[in-house]
């Protein structure tokens, strides 16, 4: 903040230079307005006209952007609980693990396929 305060101060001290510098008269003319100030006064005043333009066309996406920003930010927010609610049950479910050990156990042998019979020479194919 304090590095465009300075900037600030330094743009108008130009600025006063600048129109100290230029004080002759001018002539400007609109459609069919004709204006007569000093060169200083002109220039100084388009240049207002100008950062003016630039405000209002660029205060859309400025606007845009930090509305963006807003839901970017209740997004992370969102992930950050759940990623940390994932956690809390990962760490339960790792409490749990040695006591479900002789259940997974159990399941894999009632699960597991009886080995096949030895085939007798009854079944086997006649030539």
């Amino acid at each position: 903040m304090q590095l465009a305060t300075l900037l600030a101060i330094c743009f108008a001290i130009a600025a006063g230079a600048f129109a100290l510098q230029n004080n002759s008269p001018v002539v400007v003319h609109v459609f069919f307005w004709t204006l007569e100030s000093s060169l200083a006064l002109v220039l100084l005043a388009t240049l207002a006209l100008g950062a003016l333009i630039l405000a209002l066309v660029s205060t859309p996406a400025v606007l845009r952007d930090r509305w963006q920003l807003g839901r970017q930010k209740k997004r992370i927010a969102e992930l950050e609980r759940l990623c940390e609610r994932q956690g809390v049950e990962m760490a339960g479910l790792a409490a749990r693990l040695p006591e479900a050990r002789p259940v997974q156990d159990e399941l894999r042998e009632e699960a597991a396929p009886e080995p096949p019979a030895p085939a007798s020479e009854d079944s086997a194919p006649r030539p």
